[in-house]
């Protein structure tokens, strides 16, 4: 894909900011899989804080301030810094997706750190878009 223009990133990052609020924001999702007859299972919450990470984006606003000016389209061209590794486009081309993640994951499981630039325990999602958890304080 080609790299996308400030202002096309601030447009997906409302959009899915949106979606974000309205299906995830605050809310918890309970993973549950079945393995050899083995159920195992992880909870995790979505707060307003963690939006930004999921964009690939960098900016001097914090997190909740970053969500907020997101959500409520006060986000500017100029609050924002793509990332100059390709990763922005990267989580862009599957965010929109992931603001579903509810209702798209197919697949979850431990994390093998196989790619080292993702840290991560667990994994949720489907073959092409996944998301991340990581275990802080003994909560996904």
């Amino acid at each position: 894909m080609a790299k996308r223009t400030k202002a096309e990133v601030v447009k997906i990052i409302h959009d899915c900011a949106v979606l974000y609020s309205k299906n995830l924001v605050n809310k918890s999702l309970l993973f549950v899989t079945k393995l050899n007859d083995v159920a195992n299972c992880f909870e995790t919450v979505f707060f307003s804080r963690n939006f930004m990470h999921l964009t690939g984006v960098d900016s001097q606003l914090k997190g909740n301030l970053f969500y907020y000016a997101a959500l409520n389209n006060r986000l500017g061209t100029s609050d924002i810094t793509i990332a100059a590794d390709g990763k922005t486009d990267q989580k862009l081309d599957v965010l929109p997706q992931l603001m579903n993640i509810h209702q798209i994951a197919r697949m979850v499981g431990d994390y093998d750190i196989s790619r080292p630039l993702l840290i991560a325990d667990k994994l949720a999602g489907t073959v092409t878009t996944a998301m991340g958890f990581i275990k802080v304080n003994n909560v996904v």
